[in-house]
């Protein structure tokens, strides 16, 4: 939770310095709801009290990658961002820690090593991971192509800015579908997973045609984002 929120708030710092998302009502910055100075003394202080929860991990292994999950997060705005696709990974690899340390966590309880959560026949860590992986990879690149002007006007080079907005479209298809597969083939409820992932993938699959008739696809994407919020807990609860 620390780290998820940290990035937030930094992020929209960085963005509101840029002038990225000067116009944009999700950023609390240019809300007015933060001063920069707020902004600045939060991430500061929660990334002191982070680093020091840290340290109490049960392992190594968990400690590094909460600390690998850190470091990214205070380099995504300015080094990580501007990286086509690598922006796209660590917003992924973020999210996708929390069920990784969580399994980790479980097994290091009842004295497993740490790569037993995700190999341990019974254990559904690895493909909720991947699933999860997979899942925010889907979402932003279809946040991507509807952000696609203002991340070009600011220089950022988005999936869609470098490649277009289809072929990012097409690369959102491509992970609900793998996301799909994953979930069949690992979930304990197959079929909502599938569910889910079927879900995701038809309606990045509208939007893609939409931006092929160059009519309709960024309402088609944003409404594809917003369903998400509905199917994409599905593939989550097939792992239960």
């Amino acid at each position: 939770m620390i780290i998820t929120s940290t990035s937030m708030v930094s992020n929209d710092y960085f963005d509101h310095q840029k002038g990225t998302d000067i116009l944009d009502n999700g950023n609390v910055l240019a809300r007015a709801e933060l001063t920069p100075k707020q902004a600045k003394d939060f991430v500061s202080k929660f990334y002191s009290a982070l680093l020091i929860l840290i340290c109490f991990a049960p392992t190594s292994a968990i400690r590094v990658l909460l600390m690998s999950g850190s470091i990214s997060t205070f380099l995504y705005t300015r080094h990580f961002k501007p990286v086509t696709w690598l922006k796209n990974v660590s917003v992924a690899f973020i999210c996708a820690l929390a069920p990784a340390v969580g399994g980790m966590s479980a097994v290091a309880a009842s004295g497993g090593g740490p790569l037993e959560a995700f190999l341990l026949p019974e254990s559904k860590c690895a493909g909720l991971t991947i699933s999860l992986f997979l899942g925010i990879m889907h979402r932003e690149l279809l946040m991507d192509v509807v952000d696609t002007s203002a991340d070009a006007a600011s220089g950022v080079k988005t999936v869609p800015v470098k490649y277009g907005e289809r072929f990012g479209a097409k690369s959102a298809v491509l992970f609900a579908a793998l996301m799909g597969v994953v979930c069949v083939t690992s979930g304990s409820r197959p079929l909502v997973g599938a569910l889910g992932s079927l879900c995701m993938t038809l309606r990045a699959a509208a939007a893609t045609r939409a931006l092929n008739k160059e009519s309709g696809g960024q309402e088609k994407c944003n409404k594809a984002i917003a369903e998400s919020k509905l199917t994409f807990p599905l593939v989550l609860i097939s792992y239960l």
